[in-house]
């Protein structure tokens, strides 16, 4: 629901290196790039397992490069509480 936009469209500046904005500054901007959208989600994952789950899941932010899209940005979740097989 929150538009994706370029850093570089959203300022209209050529030489900007790449930034990355708050969670609450990209909700004020009202859009953003990878980085931003990664974070958010990421962050919400937090959120929601730190009051439903303590403990059970950890979220992070990964940073890589797929083709053919170059670099990318993905939000990777880890169950610290594995599910135990019967008999195993």
């Amino acid at each position: 629901m929150i538009p994706f936009v370029e850093d570089l469209k959203m300022f209209k500046v050529t030489d900007m290196p790449d930034m990355f904005s708050t969670c609450q500054e990209f909700l004020d901007l009202g859009g953003g790039d990878y980085e931003e959208h990664a974070i958010l989600l990421c962050n919400y994952f937090k959120h929601i397992d730190n009051l439903q789950n303590p403990g059970v899941y950890e979220s992070y932010v990964v940073f890589g490069e797929a083709m053919p899209m170059g670099d990318t940005v993905y939000v990777m979740r880890k169950n610290l509480k594995p599910i135990q097989v019967p008999g195993q």
